[in-house]
């Protein structure tokens, strides 16, 4: 009788075996095929690295070209200094400015709330990135808690940088991830040839504001009216705050949620030890104090007789120096970057419009202004400068430039 249990006790323990014997092969089965599945995707991944992202991982700060502002300038005759007559842009008012003339606190503040380890990584902040995709995925299954129910933010300076430069902006799905591959490779490859002044005077000149404005010099000009390197640390923080949601944070239209993102800023400034306690608490005590809003101002639209002949005379100047035809110099015009220094004096030429325009026609006949003038008569008066030259600029060479109305210099 005990040796029968012994076999049945023997014929349970090999059945026991057996079935961790066959779950075993079936564990290791999955396992081995998920490790080569898993070598496959990466084999091919590496594959697509190499061949596809390495080549759109290329960028170079002269494969593009900003779109800037042309500017009209006269001379005052009771100072003697140069005053802005008209700015004269396409898409939007962007002035470049160089790394060496940003405000300290400028650069600070856009690093502060935008990328603090800026210094510290090279192009992608992947603690970042791995709490955002992290989040992403949590936010995928139902799990919202995390965060806050909000997905921080992952690109750092850099990547912004990449992605206005390329506008490559797909959010969803599959794009939107092989966009974020994109931007990551784009990012090394630029931090490998740039240096971090060069990437952040980049992304400042690019950034987008309200008011159609791109970079912080018509920033600065539009909502301060100063140049940016006359800037306060709260007008810099201001600034600062703007290029998260220009809709949200427009200095005109919702200046509350400015001022609570510019204190936001500058809280952050004092918390990471860039600037003093009392630094952030007397910037934060102070009042909005914006430009007016001209909405009378003169941008791109021809206004006056002599504008009307200074821009077309502008456009034949640049086909002539560089070649063009006659749209593609309107084109250079209004996006190059143009300065223009004109011979006009506005108060004169204002009374003098004023007078040709009465309605009466007590000097004019009527209908005088509508017949096209083509051509200027010998009994027409010269401008002329103090000394009895006529008032006309001249290149290097001595050749007059621009027939009289402004010499044209490139920014």
């Amino acid at each position: 009788m005990a040796k029968q249990d012994n076999m049945n006790s023997g014929k349970r323990a090999g059945g026991v075996g057996h079935i961790f014997a066959v779950i075993g092969k079936i564990v290791g089965t999955i396992l081995l095929t998920a490790f080569l599945t898993a070598l496959i995707f990466a084999c091919l991944f590496a594959v697509y690295v190499k061949n596809d992202l390495s080549e759109q991982a290329q960028w170079a700060s002269d494969s593009f070209s900003m779109e800037q502002t042309s500017v009209i300038y006269y001379e005052d005759p009771d100072t003697g200094k140069y005053e802005v007559l008209q700015a004269i842009y396409g898409g939007s008012n962007s002035t470049f400015v160089e790394y060496d003339d940003i405000p300290k606190n400028l650069i600070n503040a856009c690093i502060a709330i935008e990328d603090k380890r800026f210094e510290k990584h090279n192009g992608v902040d992947f603690l970042t990135t791995s709490k955002a995709g992290l989040s992403a995925i949590l936010q995928k299954i139902g799990l919202t808690g995390f965060y806050g129910g909000a997905t921080p933010g992952a690109s750092t300076i850099t990547q912004q940088v990449v992605r206005n430069i390329t506008n490559d902006r797909a959010v969803d799905g599959a794009a939107g991830w092989a966009r974020k591959l994109r931007e990551i490779f784009r990012a090394l490859n630029v931090e490998k040839y740039y240096t971090k002044p060069q990437i952040i005077e980049t992304y400042l000149n690019l950034a987008s504001f309200s008011q159609n404005c791109s970079g912080i010099q018509a920033a600065a000009n539009v909502f301060f009216n100063k140049d940016v390197s006359e800037l306060t640390l709260w007008e810099c923080a201001s600034i600062a705050s703007i290029t998260k949601n220009p809709t949200n944070y427009n200095p005109y239209t919702n200046p509350e949620n400015l001022i609570h993102r510019r204190n936001f800023i500058m809280y952050n400034m004092w918390q990471q030890g860039i600037i003093s306690e009392e630094d952030y608490r007397n910037g934060a005590a102070q009042p909005l104090v914006l430009a007016e809003e001209d909405t009378n101002k003169k941008t791109s639209s021809v206004t006056s007789y002599f504008t009307d002949a200074l821009f077309t005379e502008v456009v034949r100047d640049i086909m002539d120096k560089e070649g063009v035809d006659e749209s593609t110099a309107q084109s250079m015009l209004y996006t190059g970057g143009y300065t223009i220094e004109a011979t006009v004096n506005p108060k004169m030429q204002t009374a003098m419009e004023n007078l040709m325009r009465n309605e009466g026609d007590a000097y004019f006949p009527a209908g005088w202004h509508e017949e096209e003038v083509t051509s200027i008569s010998d009994d027409d008066v010269q401008v002329m400068n103090a000394d009895g030259t006529p008032k006309t600029r001249t290149g290097d060479d001595g050749t007059p430039l621009l027939r009289g109305f402004a010499t044209v210099f490139i920014a």
